[in-house]
């Protein structure tokens, strides 16, 4: 059995950054992870539609709650990205190639708040939408200092530079995250871990450590995972996604969302 080859958009934004569509169209690509903040920028929303039903595709529609505001002053308001994704549906592709991936969660008072009026807002208008994916903000010293830049808090007192696993989530953010969601969600909603083990182990049956490219992404897009596929090939902390993703983007800096937490540092 071949390799099948899947196509990531993790590098940057492919609602801003569209050169995902040639590279699919023109490489013999088997699929797509679409990840964007930008569903309903009208480029982008004519290029999923023009590729619908060519190339199978899954969008990550990244929705934080904070569109509009100084820590992501170019990103659409949550009104109008959920919006959107209910126009794309309407118009004809299936809810099941859609996530709602809430990333990051700053876990503060203000930032969880956000998180769950996203979902309040989505079982409204996108109730068709029943994947959740999450995911707690990492302390890295270039989003903390670009966010204390803009006058917004950090998430704790402690300023100096951390080591990867003391940039992860403490076990009191984790509660207070995850009690926040699944209050908001309801009792029967899942939700999927994205490079959160610490979530899927403190509430097993609730939160469960998929990656962003998994066996169920293939099942939607009618892809067979050769055997023994193995997972983590970048070796990150936490991934869990097939070792069947190629990465679509290539522009390594901000991108023009212009996020505070953008772990590629200030545009200034």
């Amino acid at each position: 059995m071949s390799k099948p080859k899947i196509g990531m958009t993790e590098a940057g934004d492919a609602g801003w950054d569209l050169s995902w569509f040639e590279k699919l169209t023109k490489y013999d690509y088997d699929g797509a992870i679409l990840i964007t903040k930008s569903v309903s920028r009208p480029e982008f929303m004519e290029k999923v539609l023009e590729l619908n039903g060519d190339i199978p595709f899954v969008i990550h529609s990244t929705i934080t709650g904070w569109g509009g505001s100084i820590m992501e002053p170019m990103v659409p308001t949550p009104e109008k990205a959920v919006n959107a994704v209910r126009t794309l549906i309407d118009k004809g592709i299936a809810a099941n190639r859609f996530v709602l991936r809430i990333d990051p969660i700053y876990p503060t008072t203000e930032g969880i708040e956000k998180a769950q009026n996203v979902i309040r807002l989505a079982k409204e208008i996108i109730p068709d939408v029943t994947r959740i994916r999450v995911s707690i903000y990492d302390d890295y010293p270039e989003s903390r200092a670009e966010i204390c830049r803009r006058g917004l808090p950090p998430i704790d007192d402690n300023d100096k530079p951390k080591k990867e696993l003391d940039r992860r989530p403490t076990p009191d953010q984790v509660k207070m995250v995850a009690e926040a969601l699944m209050e908001a969600a309801g009792e029967g909603q899942r939700f999927e871990c994205c490079a959160e083990p610490e979530l899927a182990k403190a509430y097993p049956g609730k939160f469960f450590w998929f990656g962003c490219l998994s066996e169920r992404d293939c099942d939607i897009m009618d892809i067979e995972v050769p055997e023994g596929t193995g997972i983590n090939g970048q070796q990150r902390y936490g991934c869990r996604c097939l070792m069947l993703k190629q990465e679509l983007l290539s522009h390594k800096r901000r991108c023009p969302n212009n996020c505070a937490y953008c772990y590629w540092g200030s545009n200034k």
